[in-house]
């Protein structure tokens, strides 16, 4: 199955790509403070080339909710434990006909959904892991591509986030037709069973795409 085989390629692939890792971590240049315009916002990225880093999202969101404690002393939390999880909430409209998915967005959004006269409106979560220094670096390095044209090393982003998938989605609210929930399944590594990777690619791109942007921006790993 092609979907089978996309797994072994991205799970299996580190032997064969040694000798380019080597040379991309050779080929790394970070920026200094210097080589910045002081007009522009370095923003975190997939290549690990980044001075600033920040989640807007999330920063409005603890604005939002609006809690303004000045007693005691407030620690902020660094490090990432190995049961750390992440919840993404989204925003869902389908067709109530056809039962299709017509819209997908970070849920909170000042959207009326009431005015959709024939659509309907449902709320799903989506349950991650949190990714740690170490496994961005093992992915950045399992993704790194070479463009022949300009020979230059790129992070392929669509395999960064295969890894994400695979690696880091520990639950979600969805069910199927019927209206049962489709559990995920997992092997002794951790990462998604073949059965449940089948699953999620089955989503439409749009969701797919909602979501994983929405944690990526939450945990700091993108704009």
């Amino acid at each position: 199955m092609e979907l089978l085989s996309h797994k072994e390629n991205i799970m299996s692939d580190e032997a064969k790509k040694e000798e380019e890792v080597e040379n991309v971590e050779s080929a790394k240049v970070q920026p200094t403070v210097a080589e910045v315009d002081e007009n522009q916002v370095v923003k975190a990225g997939n290549d690990g080339n980044t001075v600033a880093a920040k989640s807007e999202d999330a920063m409005a969101v603890a604005e939002l909710r609006g809690e303004d404690e000045d007693d005691g002393e407030f620690i902020p939390s660094f490090f990432i434990e190995d049961d750390d999880r992440h919840n993404v909430e989204v925003d869902c409209l389908f067709d109530k006909v056809t039962k299709r998915i017509t819209a997908c967005s970070r849920k909170g959004l000042p959207i009326d959904f009431s005015k959709y006269k024939y659509l309907r409106h449902s709320e799903e979560s989506f349950v991650f892991s949190v990714p740690d220094y170490e496994d961005i670096s093992k992915y950045r390095q399992r993704s790194t591509v070479y463009r022949r044209d300009s020979g230059t090393p790129v992070v392929d982003g669509v395999q960064l986030r295969n890894h994400l998938l695979i690696w880091h989605l520990k639950d979600w609210s969805l069910r199927d037709r019927d209206g049962k929930k489709v559990e995920l399944k997992f092997e002794e590594s951790g990462a998604l069973s073949d059965d449940s990777i089948a699953q999620v690619y089955k989503l439409p791109n749009g969701i797919v795409d909602v979501v994983l942007t929405v944690f990526e921006r939450d945990v700091l790993l993108s704009e």
